[in-house]
């Protein structure tokens, strides 16, 4: 496999109170998806039996319907961006008893992000090892850990030169395998394949669930593709099983995964 010079973006960890008072506020006002069977983690589980006993919708109704009607992906790209459909947020972060358990849980959080530090640098390194070069446009990618979402989910974005990833209460289980597929996310720009590959009646329950769209699906693709290459060439694992597995939501995903190899083999991003 043909490798590249490597230029590795600078790494940086974040105590996110704006990503805090997010969740909070979404848990308080019906965001309830989980999908770990030991429940939700003790963070979640706190802020959600302290706070219940006020009437949040009541006080904050443009807030819990922007948070009723979007997926929790947007939620979280506009709190980076600051954008003004959630306005209320910061009004609501004022609430004397919500600031409360930020100031009791922001030291957890901060300890949680430091023990997962060592992980988030080490699949940075490897990935931008096996793949190449990352996006020129990627300056600087920040971890974000945020105890108050669901246990396996996270998210990535590039604003700007700047990569976030934010992931869920233990991130650093399995490998860190959450924090690499959002790491992924942050370099697919560079892996490029048809749409028509995988265009398929089959995706409409995974657009349904909050992939969105065409594209958003063969993105995902990609990168659980290159997850499965990884965890051959790097991790040494038998995959057989993994690509299954896969295949129960993305069909495609051989396919896929035999040209990214061709291209990677080549150097053709």
């Amino acid at each position: 496999m043909k490798r590249f010079r490597c230029i590795i973006p600078k790494l940086e960890t974040r105590n996110s109170r704006e990503i805090f008072m997010l969740f909070s506020a979404m848990n308080l006002m019906g965001y309830n998806e989980e999908n770990n069977p030991r429940g939700m983690s003790d963070e979640r589980k706190r802020v959600r039996n302290v706070l219940r006993a006020y009437d949040w919708r009541n006080k904050y109704p443009r807030l819990a319907s922007v948070i009723k009607k979007h997926h929790p992906w947007y939620l979280v790209r506009w709190i980076l961006l600051k954008d003004k459909r959630l306005s209320d947020l910061e009004r609501f972060a004022q609430e004397k008893d919500v600031q409360k358990q930020w100031n009791e849980l922001k030291i957890r959080f901060k300890q949680k992000t430091k023990k997962i530090a060592t992980i988030f640098e080490r699949e940075t390194n490897r990935l931008i090892t096996f793949i190449g070069t990352p996006p020129k446009q990627l300056k600087k990618i920040i971890l974000i850990v945020n105890p108050l979402d669901a246990y396996w989910r996270g998210y990535a974005f590039n604003i700007k030169g700047t990569g976030y990833i934010i992931v869920g209460p233990e991130a650093e289980k399995n490998g860190g395998r959450l924090i690499r597929h959002e790491l992924l996310h942050l370099f697919t720009p560079t892996i490029q394949i048809s749409k028509n590959i995988i265009v398929d009646q089959r995706h409409r329950r995974l657009i349904a669930q909050g992939y969105g769209s065409n594209s958003a699906i063969k993105n995902e693709y990609v990168v659980r593709s290159l997850n499965l290459l990884y965890q051959r060439g790097i991790l040494k694992k038998n995959i057989s099983q993994a690509i299954k597995n896969e295949e129960n939501d993305f069909p495609h995903i051989r396919k896929v995964m035999q040209i990214i190899m061709v291209k990677l083999k080549r150097g053709v991003r």
